[in-house]
């Protein structure tokens, strides 16, 4: 028998429960169970690191998170049909500021306790702007959720949308809100103002080689290993998911349609076992996980003024 007429017939065996396999899916037996449950503690090993990781002040994983931030913000304008936001290093200079500041001082406001604005951290990097704006959130720990907390508030949502900003600049500080360690994110947005001799310096990220556009502007794409560095929750998620499905699909197949025999016990336990296990971790992930927090209701959710 030829390799070509082997190889469909091994992916049968593999998957649907048979004569010739026993009645037992190779993908299954006890020996891939042992594999798929070792994946699973790979995945979980790179969720609950990955806090721990951000929360170390990695020089490297500290370039990428803002360059996440950043695509992913663009990405959301880019589907609005607006123009992209370039990385001014003069805004992320005075977003650093006012994150380390929070987190000197154990603060989660767009007022600082001295009354301060946030207008005033553009002033001292002397950022020139006729338009500005400020978006902040705490316990960050995945890049994507981050984002999507922010789009889903309506005031947030309106900061990244507006038409008129230019800039963007992302300052991130570890440091501790109400007892606990968090990482405090600062989101400046600003235009500059036409005047003699006014410059502010813009880049996009220098992560990766590979090339993409939004909206015509060119950037820097990252690797894969920073999107999940910088967004670990919503990869172990992806991953426990597509597990998750592999074996309800395996399960499925045993079943539907009934076969003329019942799988074997073994088949039918190991799949329900890993199943459970996945589901079990994906709950528990969900559960551990504290959410992002955006400013208190009794202050403006975002901040932004025009000058």
């Amino acid at each position: 028998m030829s390799a070509k007429r082997k190889t469909p017939r091994h992916i049968k065996h593999a998957f649907i429960p048979t004569a010739e396999n026993g009645r037992w899916p190779h993908l299954l037996h006890h020996h891939a169970t042992i594999l798929a449950l070792l994946t699973v503690v790979v995945i979980e090993l790179g969720f609950l690191t990955g806090g721990s990781v951000l929360f170390n002040g990695n020089g490297a994983l500290a370039s990428v998170l803002p360059s996440v931030v950043t695509w992913l913000t663009n990405d959301a304008r880019a589907q609005q049909k607006l123009v992209p936001l370039a990385t001014s290093d003069t805004l992320a200079t005075a977003a650093q500021k006012k994150a380390d500041d929070m987190a000197a001082r154990s603060y989660f406001s767009h007022k600082d306790p001295d009354g301060k604005l946030p207008w005033f951290w553009f002033d001292r990097v002397g950022y020139n702007y006729k338009l500005a704006g400020e978006n902040l959130a705490v316990n960050f720990s995945d890049s994507d959720k981050l984002v999507t907390a922010w789009l889903n508030s309506p005031a947030h949502r309106a900061n990244i949308m507006k038409a008129g900003y230019t800039d963007i600049g992302i300052g991130m500080a570890t440091g501790t809100y109400q007892g606990k360690q968090t990482i405090f994110v600062v989101q400046f947005f600003g235009s500059q103002r036409a005047s003699a001799g006014s410059t502010v310096a813009t880049s996009q990220g220098k992560l990766g080689k590979a090339n993409s556009n939004v909206l015509g502007v060119e950037t820097e794409q990252m690797s894969l290993l920073d999107w999940v560095e910088a967004s670990p929750q919503t990869y172990a998620t992806y991953g426990l998911i597509a597990l998750a499905v592999l074996f309800l699909g395996l399960l499925t197949l045993a079943f539907v349609p009934l076969p003329k025999r019942w799988p074997h016990p073994s088949a039918v336990l190991n799949g329900l076992a890993l199943l459970t296990v996945v589901l079990a971790i994906l709950i528990l992930n969900q559960n551990a996980v504290s959410a992002v927090r955006l400013p208190a209701d009794n202050q403006n959710a975002s901040a932004a003024r025009a000058f």
